[in-house]
């Protein structure tokens, strides 16, 4: 029997679950995240928390990772005077480097369109030259997971803080995040613990998350994925 989906944002629920699953090993783990489940949940947060976002999704594919949605502009100045109600945006994130638990995300494209179509998309075009407003739309994504996230100063890199999710698992056991790789509407995570992390899957059912022991030296981290 799995935890159901919104058991998960109930710390008191989780952590006494992951805390009863865990048993003393030191291995090398590779955990699957299913994205698909993860909008789910962004969406019961998230999206219905606040009136910045009308939808907010990630995916992965070919190593690298996707937030896409409708950022609601209507309340802005310059976007009602064009009648600009919401834009489009697609973010297109490469991961470079993993260390101590925190990845660094390089912005390797970012695109806006106007959210109603239309003959002569402005926003389009204006997006081409204008860094500011794709800049407000970054960072206000950014503030809305203000315990993980972060830009960098130039604002064309994303951080984000594994270690607010591991430490609410057990900061008395030692997780490493080894490397990342992002394909097929997953993120994958090779993780070296003394925790026996595979009776996750028992916890939250294998349609989120799926844990597999690996060697860290071998290619098993990303086989049998379509890579």
């Amino acid at each position: 029997m799995t935890t159901p989906i919104w058991d998960l944002f109930q710390p008191e629920k989780s952590i006494d679950l992951l805390l009863n699953a865990a048993e003393e090993i030191k291995e090398d783990y590779r955990v699957s995240l299913n994205l698909r489940y993860i909008n789910e949940l962004l969406y019961l947060q998230v999206v219905e928390e606040t009136e910045s976002l009308d939808t907010f999704t990630i995916d992965s594919n070919k190593g690298k990772v996707y937030l896409e949605g409708n950022f609601i502009t209507r309340y802005y100045p310059l976007a009602k005077f064009f009648r600009i109600e919401s834009v489009n945006y697609k973010v297109e994130l490469k991961p470079i480097w993993v260390r101590h638990n925190h990845v660094r995300f390089k912005i390797s494209d970012f695109k806006i369109w106007d959210g109603r179509p239309r003959k002569f998309d402005l926003v389009r075009f204006i997006s081409r030259f204008d860094i500011f407003h794709k800049r407000y739309i970054l960072q206000t994504i950014v503030k809305l997971f203000p315990n993980f996230l972060s830009l960098t100063r130039l604002n064309n890199e994303i951080r984000v803080n594994l270690d607010y999710f591991l430490n609410k698992i057990n900061t008395s056991h030692n997780i490493e995040i080894k490397k990342l790789s992002a394909h097929n509407h997953k993120i994958l995570f090779l993780v070296r613990s003394n925790i026996l992390v595979k009776s996750l899957m028992d916890i939250f059912g294998i349609d989120i998350v799926v844990v597999e022991p690996v060697k860290i030296d071998s290619d098993s981290f990303i086989n049998d994925y379509g890579i």
